[in-house]
């Protein structure tokens, strides 16, 4: 099958803090989409678009889950042996079900085993194409966060902006897409800076991601949680105190 196309990007969410900040940095956080699903999607093809589970390999059940195995109702703790269902506290409270459950709830599902090495090799290269934007500190398989700093000023000063951004407003529900004229100048532009990033993911190692952009590494990762699956939100803040919207 052809690699996957482009999803549609989610419009971007930024963050109006309380008080307004000097400028300072702009920071991306990345996440991979269902990292370890989507990386034996990129493997295997025509896993994509299936009901697909990751197991620990140990009896320990599924750690991973495609969007249509969760839409068929499996859930993360499902999937292990009877002994743990019938004795690990947690997946006695979650109810966790047997792997012919999951079957029947799910009748194409794939099950594939954890592949630790694999998934190294993958991480290393999304931290080598993000490598492009600004200096990334890497937390996990999955997790990237890009300091785009210089890059988004770059862009800023020949105009470039976010387009279609949502902004998060700490007063308020996101405004709707097209709020990018809330955020500072550089700021914006760092929103295009993570859509071209979220875009060579795709492209080169056909794995689907999320983006938050911010002035820190806290508040972009939590707006790239709030973003999922394959979007983008941003923050920062307003370009003007009269801008500003307190609580």
């Amino acid at each position: 099958p052809p690699p996957p196309s482009s999803p549609p990007f989610s419009p971007p969410l930024c963050s109006l803090p309380r008080g307004l900040e000097p400028p300072s940095a702009c920071v991306v956080h990345l996440d991979i989409d269902n990292f370890y699903c989507a990386v034996e999607a990129a493997d295997e093809p025509r896993l994509r678009g299936v009901p697909l589970a990751v197991t620990q390999g140990n009896a320990g059940g599924f750690v991973a889950l495609s969007a249509e195995a969760k839409a068929a109702g499996l859930r993360k703790g499902d999937g292990v042996g009877e002994g743990g269902r019938r004795n690990i506290p947690a997946l006695v409270a979650m109810a966790s079900i047997g792997i012919a459950e999951a079957r029947r709830r799910a009748p194409e599902l794939v099950v594939r085993p954890m592949r630790v090495e694999r998934y190294r090799q993958v991480a290393s290269s999304v931290l080598a194409l993000l490598r492009r934007w600004g200096r990334v500190e890497k937390t996990s398989y999955d997790d990237f966060y890009v300091d785009v700093t210089a890059a988004a000023a770059a862009a800023a000063a020949v105009g470039v902006g976010g387009a279609g951004v949502r902004v998060w407003r700490s007063d308020g529900p996101p405004l709707a897409s097209g709020g990018g004229q809330e955020l500072a100048p550089d700021l914006s532009a760092a929103c295009s800076v993570a859509q071209e990033m979220r875009a060579a993911v795709l492209a080169e190692l056909q794995l689907p991601s999320s983006a938050g952009v911010a002035r820190n590494k806290l508040a972009a990762r939590l707006l790239s949680a709030a973003a999922k699956p394959a979007g983008e939100l941003k923050g920062g803040r307003p370009t003007s105190r009269a801008d500003h919207r307190a609580p």
